[in-house]
């Protein structure tokens, strides 16, 4: 009989050999099988994925509902190979109700405030790279993460492309730039490379030390700019990842004044922005006013309401 050990090895394996890359689930899963250890039990059981998932009352409702799905689907592999392990309900944990949460929305004056007060900063190269780096996310909606993980030869000047390696689903995609963001970036380019003309993994935004800047440091400047903007305290409280959630309501907005029909058009912005399903996007229908009104008049025409 294999051990649960040894099971989870070919579970990882096997579902990593369908695109998968579960590190959180494997690290998991390691610990609850330490879990059944001290317990001394070498079986999978309902009491005891229970009480592991909740962490006898510690965890919070929705990673315990998350942790027991973690182990049910390992149960139901397991299973198969040992009839004796036990596939935990779903309904052990009920689902908690949650409230969807708030996001802040800039506006245009905001972000002409934050792109000011980047002059602020009292070095110059600062000064240029987080102009650069919150221009290219005001003018992209790209997630922080992939701006910062850009490498220079990501960039694209004669095309006015930017290339995502690796998104949120693995896959890479293309970014056409307006021609005044390209510009923009050509000149940071420049000036980069000339304080730091060999930089270790050729990052395309570069810190003072010279080397990647990562996502605290572009999170304590951001955060410096929102005070000096005046912005800081606005409610719901603002983060550099609401400028990507600006930008998809902006553009389907925008779409809405402009009379286009916006339904066609939001698959290709969900492409354009990573979204891993076209669903990712739609949801944004409902976080304005004006966007609620655009998901009506989508409603009422896939009704036969309207024409």
């Amino acid at each position: 009989m294999k051990s649960l050990n040894t099971l989870l090895k070919e579970y990882i394996l096997m579902r990593q050999s369908l695109g998968f890359k579960l590190q959180y689930i494997e690290c998991a899963l390691s610990h609850f099988i330490c879990f059944l250890k001290k317990n001394k039990s070498r079986f999978i059981t309902s009491d005891l994925a229970l009480a592991w998932a909740t962490h006898l009352g510690t965890a919070t409702p929705i990673n315990a509902v998350k942790r027991l799905s973690v182990i049910r689907s390992f149960a139901k592999y397991v299973a198969c190979e040992d009839s004796r392990n036990q596939i935990p309900s779903p309904y052990l944990i009920p689902y908690p109700k949650t409230s969807r949460k708030k996001y802040y929305i800039y506006s245009n004056k905001d972000f002409l405030k934050l792109m000011k007060v980047t002059t602020n900063f009292n070095n110059d190269f600062i000064v240029h790279t987080y102009s650069s780096l919150i221009g290219l996310l005001i003018a992209t909606g790209m997630r922080i993460g992939e701006a910062i993980a850009l490498n220079q030869e990501d960039f694209n000047h004669h095309e006015g492309v930017i290339t995502i390696v690796k998104d949120k689903r693995g896959e890479s995609r293309r970014i056409l730039l307006h021609s005044t963001t390209t510009k923009a970036l050509k000149s940071y380019e420049e000036k980069r490379d000339m304080l730091f003309p060999k930089v270790k993994g050729s990052p395309f935004f570069v810190s003072t030390f010279g080397g990647r800047v990562d996502r605290s440091g572009a999170s304590k400047y951001f955060n410096k700019m929102l005070i000096w903007a005046n912005i800081y305290s606005a409610t719901p409280k603002p983060r550099i990842h609401d400028i990507r959630h600006t930008f998809i309501i902006r553009t389907i907005e925008r779409w809405y004044e402009e009379g286009k029909t916006v339904e066609p058009m939001l698959p290709h912005l969900s492409t354009y922005v990573g979204h891993v399903k076209p669903s990712s996007t739609y949801w944004y229908l409902t976080l304005t006013p004006k966007l609620m009104n655009c998901a009506a008049n989508l409603l009422d025409r896939n009704m036969g309401v309207l024409p």
